[in-house]
């Protein structure tokens, strides 16, 4: 029920369906075909996020490259945060 909530008041899912699938769909397809067009591409990207994820998974358990991760992204965030402390309004 929270996902469905989330993607029926999601503005960005609205202009996906707006801008993006018709162009794939004739006019006057039936709502069926919008709806598998979309079932489609939301199990591919899941179906390519998971294998990446899961190929990438033994890699990040690794000792030396979770400390290199760990350490660009405080790096990182010292960065923006230091951004921000020196940063004027205009």
């Amino acid at each position: 029920m929270e996902g469905f909530l989330t993607n029926v008041l999601n503005p960005k899912a609205a202009l996906f369906f707006v801008a993006l699938v018709p162009q794939f769909l004739g006019a006057g397809a039936p709502v069926v075909a919008l709806s598998a067009a979309a079932l489609v591409g939301t199990v591919a990207w899941f179906l390519v996020v998971a294998n990446v994820v899961g190929a990438l998974r033994k890699l990040f358990a690794r000792p030396g490259v979770r400390r290199a991760v760990d350490a660009l992204t405080g790096v990182a965030l010292v960065a923006l945060g230091l951004k921000l402390a020196t940063s004027t309004r205009p």
